[in-house]
């Protein structure tokens, strides 16, 4: 009797850890799934932005300028083009966190327009989703909600301001605008919400072609 008893705890006791073990090894699979989703939604992003300064001084940030959506918290609008040539037409990319998908349109540049002048189709010739599962990301203790975009820009001392410019954008403030920041939370594939199982992410893209000096006498993007 006694070691029938010894051996169901034995059992019992085994069950468990394999339950454990079993939970644990979900955890981390998912962890890793989701760091790997988030990380290549972030390298696009990134390059994207690296590659905005098409011209000397225009402004790579956009505001809605009637037919496109605007730079707020949860759209980066962009002009940005891969490429060696002298001369770039800049393609239109709309970026956008809405219940809890990550997407991007983007409009093709009109070729022929001047620097700054760019024009762009009216409808998205390309669309894609970029990250399924994504939340907002949670920084600081106690915890406190990112937006998925903000924008900076310089002081007149030459250094990035800590507070962010008013979104959506305005005209004014898009032209100022010469760092943005990505914020964003990524599960995995399973969409499962537990915090052990989730990645977070948070970058910031200098859009210059050179330092500012200090004091500042060049304070815009692409400069």
């Amino acid at each position: 009797m006694v070691a029938l008893v010894v051996g169901m705890i034995v059992l019992l006791v085994a069950f468990n850890l394999l339950d454990i073990s079993v939970q644990q090894t979900a955890q981390i699979t998912e962890r890793v799934d989701a760091d790997q989703r988030g990380r290549h939604t972030l390298e696009i992003i990134t390059q994207e932005l690296h590659s905005s300064c098409i011209a000397s001084a225009v402004a790579p940030i956009q505001p809605s300028d009637g037919s496109h959506p605007g730079s707020d918290s949860s759209h980066l609008v962009v002009m940005s083009q891969f490429g060696s040539a002298p001369a770039l037409t800049p393609d239109l990319h709309v970026i956008s966190v809405t219940g809890g998908q990550m997407t991007e349109d983007v409009y093709a540049g009109i070729p022929g327009g001047a620097a700054g002048k760019w024009t762009f189709g009216a409808s998205p010739t390309r669309s894609s989703q970029l990250l399924s599962n994504v939340s907002a990301a949670l920084v600081g203790s106690p915890p406190v909600v990112q937006p998925a975009f903000a924008y900076y820009a310089y002081g007149t001392n030459g250094q990035l301001l800590t507070t962010p410019l008013s979104t959506p954008l305005s005209a004014a403030d898009a032209k100022s605008a010469v760092a943005v920041t990505i914020a964003f939370a990524a599960q995995s594939t399973t969409g499962n919400p537990d915090p052990k199982r989730t990645v977070t992410f948070n970058s910031s893209i200098v859009l210059r072609l050179s330092p500012v000096p200090t004091p500042a006498t060049t304070q815009f993007p692409c400069a």
